[in-house]
């Protein structure tokens, strides 16, 4: 008898260890570059933006939407970045010159948005933290820089 319950206490801890490990795995971190071509840069849109700030001292939300940037058929402004749960979400903006990035929600509402311009070390980049799983635009536009530009991105579970 305390054979048979030993067996089957033995089989009952074997058949736990998948259930426990795939329980307490970890979340992976997703990252990769979003690439952008922008051959019509508009430095009108980075002197509005500046101006309004200055003048009103409201924060800018957003600069490459709005029509505000002309666009040719060349031009790649806009790329979905898919998030399947709640994360953190950071963009680092690499280019030369000038360039503007927006991260927004599925409909175009501003979440986020830096410039390469700027002192700050923040200059660039835009950190989103508890994201919500879903899938969100990246807008890149050029303001006076380089006809090209890669958004590198990193996207962590919380």
């Amino acid at each position: 008898m305390k054979a048979t319950v030993g067996i089957a206490a033995a089989a009952i801890a074997v058949a736990a260890v998948p259930l426990t490990a795939h329980a307490t795995a970890p979340s992976r971190t997703t990252s990769g570059t979003l690439s952008y071509s922008d051959y019509s840069p508009d430095p009108a849109v980075l002197a509005a933006s500046a101006m309004l700030h200055t003048v009103t001292g409201l924060k800018v939300k957003d600069y490459c939407q709005g029509g505000r940037v002309p666009a040719v058929p060349q031009d790649v402004n806009v790329r979905t970045l898919t998030v399947s749960k709640r994360s953190n979400v950071k963009l680092t903006l690499t280019t030369t010159g000038a360039w503007g990035l927006d991260l927004t929600d599925v409909h175009d509402r501003p979440l986020a948005t830096t410039s390469t311009v700027g002192t700050d070390a923040a200059a660039g980049r835009i950190t989103v933290g508890k994201l919500a799983a879903g899938r969100y635009h990246v807008y890149s536009c050029n303001l006076g820089g380089a006809a090209t530009a890669n958004v590198a991105y990193t996207v962590t579970p919380r």
